[in-house]
């Protein structure tokens, strides 16, 4: 009952927070070859985990600077080659309404993000709050239930297949 109401009081911070801006007129053409630093969130699914490592492969191909934020216990299924690229966060990172903590918030607003990947295909309160936290032009996600206002940018999902939607995934990313 307690989980119920605290998520209730999380989703209605997270929505009061969100900034409407984005439901201007953007442009999405070239956004891609001028973005050149990448915060990718990484899901919490193992599964999805697996299938999500193609996208970060293919930002290294493209040359982007990529900093991943995943789950501390995470670090050692990441390649070898962006283990130094990730930022940690663990259970301690959580307040009671399981937002991010300060120290997070500050250690992620010491770089600079053109974009914000997240590869989460389930809704994450903390993931939310931190892309509504951070101030990026381009907020990429896929399309899950009330988060119009957290993304600029949405691609539809596989519900069965988590290969299918990254892969749907990738497939826009090269169209920019």
């Amino acid at each position: 009952m307690i989980k119920f109401f605290k998520e209730r009081i999380a989703r209605y911070l997270l929505k009061k927070n969100a900034k409407k801006v984005w439901h201007d007129r953007q442009s999405f053409s070239g956004w891609f070859k001028k973005s050149f630093s990448f915060l990718v969130i990484m899901p919490e699914e193992e599964d999805d985990f697996k299938y999500a490592i193609q996208v970060l492969n293919f930002l290294k191909d493209e040359k982007k600077k990529i900093i991943i934020f995943t789950h501390d216990y995470r670090i050692s299924l990441l390649p070898a080659s962006l283990r130094s690229c990730a930022i940690e966060h663990g259970i301690d990172d959580l307040n009671k309404l399981d937002f991010p903590s300060r120290r997070i918030i500050e250690k992620l607003n010491q770089h600079e993000f053109q974009s914000i990947i997240d590869l989460n295909r389930k809704e994450n309160i903390f993931y939310l709050a931190v892309i509504v936290s951070l101030d990026c032009p381009v907020k990429i996600g896929f399309s899950k239930n009330q988060v119009d206002r957290f993304y600029n940018l949405q691609v539809k999902i596989d519900e069965e297949s988590a290969e299918l939607s990254y892969r749907n995934l990738l497939n826009c990313l090269k169209m920019f």
